[in-house]
């Protein structure tokens, strides 16, 4: 099956109904772990979409992978030198912010050695 063609408007409404179902992108809530309530959510968007869960939720994953990008691009920046704040290339950033929270940074470990 080809993947569906995601248009502007398409993708600004998928993420207003994603923001609306928590138990989908909020690993702090109780309905997060119940896996028919997720089920449901999800036939929901892909009724509305036409399309199937599974399209619905590569196109989630995108969308993620594209904050969690700019994420470490700032993280990196903050960092690194000081330099001028530079405007976000993934265009859905500001709308996806809710799930900032939730995702966590891959903590580093720093081993000293001593002689």
């Amino acid at each position: 099956m080809a993947k569906r063609a995601w248009s502007h408007d398409d993708i600004v409404k998928l993420i207003d109904m994603y923001e609306g179902r928590p138990m989908l992108w909020d690993c702090r809530s109780n309905r997060y772990k119940n896996r028919d309530q997720k089920n449901a959510a999800l036939t929901e968007i892909a009724d509305v979409f036409n399309c199937t869960n599974e399209e619905v939720l590569r196109k989630i994953h995108s969308l993620r992978n594209q904050v969690s990008q700019e994420l470490q691009k700032i993280r990196t920046k903050i960092s690194g030198s000081a330099g001028g704040e530079e405007k976000s290339k993934c265009q859905y950033a500001n709308a996806m912010k809710f799930v900032t929270p939730t995702m966590t940074a891959k903590s580093t470990t720093s081993y000293l050695l001593s002689k």
